[in-house]
Formats: C-alpha cells, structure tokens, sequence
C-alpha cells in the first residue's frame, strides 16, 4: 500500500469519525424530551369518603383517624378538594405496610 493509499483510508476514517461527532453534538445539544406523566387521578368526595368508610370497616378505623389529624381536619367533610388523590393515596397505604 502506498503513502498516499494509506492517507485516503486514514482521511476516510477521520471523515467518518467528524460526522459521528458532528451527530453526537445534534444529540446533545437538542432539547430533551419532557417525560410523560400521567395524570393524577381526580376524585369526588363521594369516592373519597366511600374509600375512608372502607377503610374503617375493614378494622382501620384509628389509621383513617390518624389520617384526618395528619391533614389537620376532624371530619372527612373539612378535607379541601385538591387534597383528594394525596388522602386516597395515603388510604391506599393503610393495611399494606
């Protein structure tokens, strides 16, 4: 092989490892996709006093009080619309830990 055969494959592998760098930098460069949430769970109050009920009568009853002290209410009623999906979680944990 010759000089100048052996610059041409040298060049060739140069080129090649620009344009994967020149891609790499396409890469980093661009925005990253916002993750996908899925959306939270709504609830009526209906739901969420049917589920406390459940709880209680399932023999949780100091656990679904301990709840209600944890949002610093004294009846179900009190619990303020948008803290239906954190108290139907918490409920969820009742009995599983």
């Amino acid at each position: 092989m010759t000089n100048k055969e052996e610059l041409a494959q040298v060049a060739a592998k140069l080129t090649a490892c620009g344009e994967a760098m020149i891609e790499l930098a396409k890469v980093l460069v661009s925005e990253p996709e916002a993750p996908t949430q899925e959306p939270e769970t709504t609830y009526s109050f209906t739901e969420v006093r049917q589920a406390a009920a459940d709880a209680s009568r399932r023999g949780y009853r100091a656990e679904v009080k301990a709840l209600l002290s944890k949002y610093n209410i004294d009846k179900l009623s009190s619990l303020t619309e948008d803290s239906y999906a954190a108290f139907m979680k918490d409920l969820e944990g009742i009995g599983n830990g």
